[in-house]
């Protein structure tokens, strides 16, 4: 039986659609590296997922395949200027709109830039950060547990290790204690006739000792100490005139401060994928019990502004409603005291015989 053909589209499932991402992205590096293996040929491919992670392959050099692209091309030597100025440029521009967009999620997610969403898109902002809340508790919460298992081990091991070690110091000290009796009954009578002063002396010179070569120690650092600032002098020195040369390299070559600003945008853009995806419950296995606190707590906080904001809007909304019933009734109110003046007028004019009021039956 012929495998069903599955239908090229977008997959909804996000799990899915990542597994369907990885699977075919290491299958389309493997095909690449075998058509260069067979056919001898430098390829170079570039693959930004949905999360805006880069993957790159090549067969030699990225650069050197975009300088053998250029030349292909036909693009002269001096329009290479202009033309990478110009892709800086788009490039730059998509760079920002990427970080735009992440900074007003970002907002999103830290409960700010709230007052154009409706009740509907703020209660489901609430369900997903709840959702998100409730993850980062629970990898908090068994980080919490395995810190606290691990102190209690380590508790039970020394205690076991000082147990121990008192089983091995009392038969010391006993053995101690024996031999500062035995030599003390050994010991002649003093009737003053030693020299202390010379005991003294010996004693003195003893302690005096470690003194003497701590001041040699500290007479002998202080020449590495003045060369330690010496040598900060003229690394300071060096950092300014290389800041310098790169000024005058940036105007002589602009495509390096391109390539340089290109690379702090996309690194603050990194920045702001990676906050997305640690908000989002990924990525947070590297982290410190301390940042996963951090990451609740702002979380939290969010979630109690967006409550407030939903409520906000739902106190609004009752208020324009009951407002809006409010006018309706009073409309009702007035039509039903016309017609029942107009009806009160008819019911005269019968009685007395008089013509009846323009506009009645």
């Amino acid at each position: 039986m012929a495998r069903k053909k599955i239908p090229i589209k977008k997959i909804d499932n996000i799990n899915a659609r990542q597994v369907t991402f990885s699977k075919r992205r290491k299958g389309l590096f493997k095909k690449a590296q075998e058509l260069s293996t067979l056919c001898d040929a430098e390829i170079a491919l570039i693959v930004i997922s949905a999360t805006s992670k880069l993957f790159e392959y090549a067969t030699s050099s990225m650069q050197q395949i975009f300088e053998r692209r250029n030349r292909h091309s036909g693009v002269q030597a001096s329009d290479i200027s202009s033309t990478g100025q110009q892709l800086g440029s788009d490039s730059f521009d998509m760079l920002r709109k990427e970080i735009v967009d992440k900074t007003h999620e970002l907002s999103r997610l830290n409960g700010e830039e709230l007052q154009g969403l409706t009740i509907q898109e703020l209660q489901k902002l609430e369900e997903l950060l709840l959702r998100r809340w409730i993850t980062i508790s629970k990898i908090k919460d068994e980080k919490i547990t395995q810190e606290i298992n691990s102190l209690i081990t380590k508790e039970a091991e020394l205690t076991e290790e000082n147990q121990k070690l008192k089983q091995k110091l009392v038969p010391e000290q006993r053995q101690c204690y024996e031999s500062i009796t035995s030599s003390s009954s050994d010991f002649p009578p003093d009737n003053g006739s030693s020299d202390t002063s010379l005991k003294l002396g010996k004693n003195c010179t003893k302690k005096a000792a470690p003194k003497l070569g701590y001041c040699y120690a500290s007479v002998q650092m202080s020449p590495s100490a003045s060369c330690f600032r010496l040598q900060n002098k003229i690394t300071e020195r060096h950092i300014l005139r290389s800041e310098f040369n790169q000024d005058k390299l940036d105007q002589l070559y602009p495509t390096e401060q391109i390539r340089n600003n290109h690379a702090y945008l996309k690194k603050e853009l990194e920045d702001r994928s990676r906050e997305m995806r640690q908000l989002n419950g990924e990525e947070l296995q590297g982290l410190s019990l301390k940042e996963l606190q951090k990451l609740e707590g702002r979380l939290d906080l969010s979630l109690n502004c967006v409550y407030k904001a939903k409520v906000q809007n739902i106190t609004r909304e009752i208020t324009i409603l009951t407002q809006k019933r409010i006018n309706s009734r009073n409309e009702i109110c007035s039509v039903e005291r016309h017609e029942h003046e107009q009806d009160q007028s008819f019911d005269t004019s019968l009685t007395l015989g008089l013509p009846l009021p323009s506009g009645s039956n």
